[in-house]
C-alpha cells in the first residue's frame, strides 16, 4: 500500500473511532513518505487527545516543521499541526511556548476560531486576561456556535470584574449547551 491509501485507510478507521488502528495507518503513512503533511495532523490530534502523550505530539509535530515546515510548503495543513503542537505544549503547561505556535498557526491561517480560543487559555494561565478577553472575543468572532467560548470569556469578565458581561455570557453558553454540568 501507499502513503496515500494508509492516510486514506487512517482516516476511515479514524472516523470509526478506532484510534489504535488509524494511528498504525497514519505512522506507516509517515513512515513511506514523511513529507505527506495530512498524516501528520489526524496523527498528533489522536496522540493529544486519546493517548494524551503531549511529549509524543509535539516530536511529531516538530518533525514535519523541522523536515520541512511552512516556509518551503505554504500548505495550510501547518496550521493544524501548530495549532497541535500548541495544544501539547499548553497540556504540559509550557504556555509561552504554546503562545509562539499558536502565533504561528493564526500567521498561516487567522480563520481559526478555536486557535484563538486555545490561545486564550494560554494567556489566562499566564494571569493574562485581557489578552485572554481578546482572544475569545475573536474566536466568537468567527464561529459563534461554541459554548465553551462563551464559557471561557464568561470567566475571563468576570476576573475582570465585568460580571454582567460574564453573567450574559454564560447564560448563552447555557442555551447551546444545556446538559454541560461545568457551565450549569
Amino acid at each position: 500500500r501507499d502513503a496515500l491509501e494508509l492516510y486514506n485507510s487512517g482516516v476511515e478507521k479514524l472516523n470509526r473511532q478506532d484510534y489504535e488502528n488509524a494511528i498504525v495507518d497514519f505512522r506507516n503513512s509517515i513512515d513511506i513518505d514523511p513529507y505527506l503533511l495530512i498524516s501528520y495532523a489526524p496523527l498528533s490530534a489522536i496522540i493529544i487527545n486519546i493517548l494524551q502523550d503531549y511529549n509524543q505530539a509535539i516530536e511529531l509535530t516538530s518533525k514535519i516543521i523541522e523536515l520541512e515546515g511552512f516556509e518551503n510548503n505554504n500548505d495550510l495543513i501547518y496550521a493544524d499541526i501548530y495549532n497541535n503542537r500548541g495544544l501539547a505544549k499548553s497540556y504540559l503547561e509550557e504556555e509561552e511556548l504554546a503562545i509562539e505556535d499558536f502565533n504561528k498557526a493564526l500567521e498561516i491561517d487567522n480563520s481559526r476560531g478555536l486557535t484563538y480560543a486555545s490561545r486564550a487559555f494560554s494567556h489566562n494561565n499566564m494571569g493574562e486576561a485581557e489578552l485572554a478577553l481578546d482572544d475569545l472575543n475573536k474566536a466568537i468572532d468567527i464561529d459563534e456556535t461554541i459554548p465553551n467560548v462563551f464559557f471561557s470569556r464568561s470567566s475571563c469578565k468576570q476576573q475582570l470584574g465585568d460580571f454582567r458581561g460574564a453573567l450574559d455570557d454564560c447564560a448563552i453558553a447555557l442555551e447551546k449547551d444545556p446538559d454541560n454540568i461545568n457551565i450549569i
